[in-house]
């Protein structure tokens, strides 16, 4: 039982999230997709806690991403933009956030779908 509760709590502990949207600025227009990876520093307890109630399940993983991490995935995109195009202002016109793993991993943008070259 305390592997099981310990799984619980180091399983889910970090959410990766994606952002796709055309994008708008004073240096011109493109598409950006941009991930990265979030720590859910209270989720593990809650599941924890709720897991004797609900049967060993976190219900709240369910429905993730919530608002406030689509909002963060958002700003923290047209920030990496910013800084990337090297412009005061960005504009994303209709992003759309998904959830992709519970993995830790480094940042990554991908412009007008050309994937960064790695040597």
């Amino acid at each position: 039982m305390k592997y099981l509760i310990l799984a619980l709590f180091l399983s889910c502990s970090t959410i990766r999230l994606k952002v796709e949207a055309p994008y708008e600025t004073s240096a011109g227009n493109g598409k950006m997709a941009f991930q990265k990876s979030y720590q859910l520093a209270s989720f593990p307890w809650i599941c924890g806690f709720t897991a004797i109630f609900y049967g060993g399940g976190c219900w709240a993983y369910l429905v993730m991403p919530m608002v406030p991490q689509e909002k963060k995935v958002i700003e923290d995109a047209k920030e990496e933009l910013k800084n990337k195009l090297n412009v005061t202002e960005v504009t994303l016109v209709e992003p759309k956030v998904i959830q992709l793993s519970w993995v830790n991993a480094p940042d990554l943008l991908i412009l007008n779908g050309e994937a960064p070259k790695f040597q």
